[in-house]
């Protein structure tokens, strides 16, 4: 059996702005992302304000008839929602720009 037991070098991550705010130096600002009591997970939990951003969503219970909401500026309409299952969702960048807070993920019953 082979190893090595020195660790390769990794460089320093530089540091990512967390702000609900717009940025004046043109960096990139990040919005965070938070559940309500019907959502179990949500991925990532932090996104790009200048870009879409793709969710994966789980919800806490079985639902039927559901709406998915994020933030004031977007829903979708789905059939049904199970623990078991990972909801994948594309949110358009508008909805973060808009934000003046954490964006929130929650269910609502049809």
């Amino acid at each position: 059996m082979w190893w090595t037991t020195s660790r390769p070098r990794v460089k320093s991550q530089p540091k990512v702005l967390i702000s609900s705010q717009r940025s004046d130096a043109g960096q990139d600002v990040h919005v965070p992302i938070e559940p309500d009591e019907t959502i179990g997970q949500v991925v990532p939990h932090h996104v790009s304000a200048q870009n879409d951003a793709t969710l994966h969503i789980r919800v806490k219970r079985p639902m039927k008839k559901m709406t998915l909401r994020v933030g004031d500026g977007f829903e979708k309409k789905l059939p049904f929602a199970r623990p078991s299952e990972m909801i994948w969702v594309t949110v358009p960048k508008e909805v973060f720009r808009g934000a003046s807070g954490p964006v929130v993920v929650r269910c609502e019953g049809r």
